[in-house]
């Protein structure tokens, strides 16, 4: 399973000829198109001390627990963090997309800022947004016959204003929709 297997994660200042441990235990990471920001992928739950991302430590009730964190580089503080899925995912599920966060590749109809998206502790697609602190989930397991938890790859277009949705089609056939983000993020 991948949850053995995390890495630090190094920073390499290239003016500066420096490498510096930038974040512990991680297996996967995304920058945000700003360069600001950075999603991690963890195993487990989020340790941070004085503000600032310190490592995971096992989640108590589930051992197959991941969880997402959002670095501000900047300031070198957490700005969010959510639980995952809570199950024992493979290799071809996380390469596919079921767990890597990903961000919008331009935020400018978003108060500058891109938007992330993730897949939430319910197996959800879900979305946080750094430049208003606004999170929430896009699909419901159980509800829209368009959005649904089966969701394998979400795509952004180039100007970040739809979102495709790839599903898998365990459940019904495989097929792609395409969402307005802008839409859904505002809740309309």
């Amino acid at each position: 399973p991948l949850e053995e297997s995390p890495s630090n994660l190094y920073l390499w200042d290239m003016q500066a000829d420096t490498v510096s441990l930038f974040a512990p235990d991680v297996l996967d990471a995304a920058w945000s198109p700003c360069g600001r920001y950075v999603a991690l992928l963890v195993p487990g739950e989020p340790v941070v001390q004085d503000g600032r991302y310190a490592g995971t430590r096992p989640a108590a009730e589930d051992a197959w627990v991941y969880s997402v964190v959002v670095l501000d580089v900047e300031a070198g503080q957490v700005q969010f963090s959510a639980q995952g899925p809570a199950a024992m995912l493979d290799v071809w599920e996380f390469f596919h997309g079921r767990l890597r966060p990903r961000w919008s590749p331009d935020g400018s109809d978003r108060g500058g800022e891109s938007l992330l998206l993730f897949f939430d502790a319910g197996g959800d697609l879900a979305y946080y947004q750094p430049a208003t602190g606004k999170s929430g989930t896009l699909t419901k397991g159980s509800g829209s016959t368009l959005l649904n938890a089966d969701t394998l790859h979400a795509s952004f277009s180039p100007d970040g204003q739809y979102l495709a949705l790839m599903y898998d089609g365990r459940d019904e056939p495989a097929r792609i929709d395409v969402v307005d983000v802008g839409r859904l993020a505002a809740g309309r």
